[in-house]
């Protein structure tokens, strides 16, 4: 594509005669999954190219962790939802980011529920939660390159990660997808 600035009636967001480019938006029953499953995708899809030599891994790293992050919070949120539903409780889910919270809640509320849950499988999934939540305890870190502690301090985000594996990451975020969706039908 040819760079340019933009023009005059430029608009971002429309319909267009080409209709096989037109995204369908607010078209399902449930819109929360386009939601999670998007973020998911999306990180999926760079993960892909990467791998396959398309793409600066450098530059992909971060909003990948981040939407692979995301990805797991509005999972687990979901799944805490379906849990209140069965439950008939009238609990709101968690409006926070903190993944390790959540997970704990859904991990509660999946063993009362269902008696023969993976139990292994459920708790390696915790640990690799608790990873990413220890490294990015509030949707921060791979979002912003400094974020703000308690005293105001400006802190560097991911302080002490030097490299991230591309591979494995897809990899075992394609385990965690599995498990999560699972969980959640």
């Amino acid at each position: 594509m040819k760079r340019e600035f933009p023009k005059e009636g430029d608009t971002l967001f429309i319909s267009d005669i080409d209709w096989h480019h037109n995204a369908c938006i607010n078209t399902t029953w449930d819109e929360s999954y386009s939601y999670v499953q998007g973020y998911k995708d999306l990180a999926d899809l760079a993960c892909v190219s990467l791998i396959n030599g398309v793409g600066t891994l450098d530059l992909l790293i971060k909003p990948i962790c981040f939407n692979y992050r995301h990805y797991i919070e509005l999972s687990l949120k979901g799944i805490i939802k379906m849990i209140y539903f069965i439950n008939d409780t009238h609990d709101r889910v968690p409006n926070h980011h903190k993944i390790d919270e959540l997970w704990n809640i859904c991990y509660s509320g999946v063993n009362k529920i269902r008696d023969d849950a993976p139990l292994k499988e459920m708790r390696t999934l915790g640990k690799l939660i608790k990873e990413f939540s220890t490294l990015d305890p509030k949707g921060e870190e791979f979002r912003y390159s400094t974020f703000k502690d308690k005293k105001n301090n400006t802190l560097r985000s991911l302080n002490g990660l030097d490299h991230i594996n591309i591979r494995n990451l897809y990899e075992v975020m394609s385990r965690v997808d599995y498990l999560l969706s699972c969980t959640d039908a």
